[in-house]
């Protein structure tokens, strides 16, 4: 669940940056049984390659690396974790 709420937000900054949005990279993200090592190959094998190429040559591609990333979205991220955990148990 936590990956959700980064999901949600760099597709919301997507959509702010590109022209024509086209945020289909996150499919990959949604598989079940993801872990954050797993979340981070996809996103720098994955997610950035498209990224990079839908902002050639723009200084917002830095925003969009993992490290910005989880700065920005942790809070997010953390909360539905922690309400899907709290769901579960209650």
């Amino acid at each position: 669940m936590w990956i959700a709420g980064i999901v949600a937000g760099v597709n919301a900054e997507l959509i702010k940056d590109l022209a024509d949005p086209i945020c289909s990279w996150a499919k990959s993200l949604h598989e079940p049984g993801i872990d954050r090592s797993m979340f981070e190959w996809i996103w720098r094998y994955n997610v950035m390659p498209y990224i990079e190429d839908q902002l050639f040559e723009s200084r917002e591609i830095a925003k969009y690396r993992l490290g910005p990333v989880m700065e920005r979205f942790r809070e997010v991220g953390e909360e539905l974790a922690q309400a899907a955990d709290n769901e579960e148990m209650g």
